[in-house]
């Protein structure tokens, strides 16, 4: 930055936010002096001296009788920053469960911007799943695409419609549905007490479940039928294309 021509439009003032992140948030709590940032920071005292001016300069610090602080738009413009921050570290996380997604697929930004994101980890490798059992436990009615099978729901699944408390139907990719069958040794019990189970003409470009009217989750799958992460969203416009999504491929499928 020259100092003779300093950059104090938007553009500069969010480049200085970035580049003197440590210092603006050691302000954070209020005033300090340079030798007080130097310690907290453990930085050379010219190096605090020219992000202090470069602050000071954008209009985010200035000089108080107990030191260094942040003016009323440095204490707003730190917020807001960390806001944009947190949000480009959540929209990390969404990429990575939207490359797994064909590229063809358009998902409303609405579903992008607004859902949880729930990763596997390697100390819980079954977080995803967890998330989506506590959701499907609440809900009456469970519509799903399903690219892979997972047997080990089809006991509560048959058991809930044998009962008649749950609404239920799954679409299924050929091979998963072989799978369940193979899984469950009382798959056509459970579809004789009413769980509706449809084969899809082809592959699924990823899971998909309707809860109610009231929440979507989106499973994305890699090439290795790995779970890469579920996206669980409760907006109206994810609702509405997730039953458009749905129905166009319930309609291309078979009922068993």
């Amino acid at each position: 930055m020259s100092w003779t021509d300093p950059d104090t439009s938007a553009e500069g003032v969010a480049t200085a936010l970035s580049n003197r992140r440590p210092l603006v948030e050691a302000l954070a709590d209020g005033p300090r002096s340079k030798a007080d940032l130097e310690a907290r920071l453990g930085v050379a005292r010219s190096t605090v001296y020219k992000g202090l001016r470069e602050l000071e300069t954008v209009g985010v610090v200035r000089v108080t009788d107990e030191g260094y602080a942040l003016t009323q738009f440095g204490r707003l413009a730190r917020r807001k920053h960390d806001d944009y921050r947190a949000t480009v570290e959540r929209l990390c996380a969404v990429r990575s469960v939207l490359s797994a997604v064909p590229a063809d697929v358009h998902l409303p930004l609405s579903f992008i911007e607004r859902s949880q994101v729930v990763m596997p980890e390697r100390h819980a490798p079954e977080r995803p799943l967890t998330t989506f059992e506590a959701v499907a436990d609440e809900a009456d009615r469970l519509w799903t695409l399903s690219p892979v099978a997972i047997p080990r729901f089809m006991p509560d699944i048959h058991e809930d419609v044998e009962c008649g408390d749950r609404d239920i139907e799954i679409v299924v990719e050929p091979a998963a549905l072989d799978a369940l069958m193979a899984g469950y040794d009382a798959f056509d019990a459970a579809v004789e007490a009413g769980l509706r189970v449809y084969e899809s003409p082809g592959s699924l470009p990823f899971g998909l479940t309707l809860f109610d009217d009231e929440a979507v989750s989106l499973a994305a799958y890699a090439s290795d039928g790995s779970l890469r992460g579920l996206l669980l969203c409760t907006c109206p416009d994810a609702m509405d294309w997730a039953e458009g999504v749905y129905e166009r491929h319930r309609a291309a499928a078979a009922e068993v």
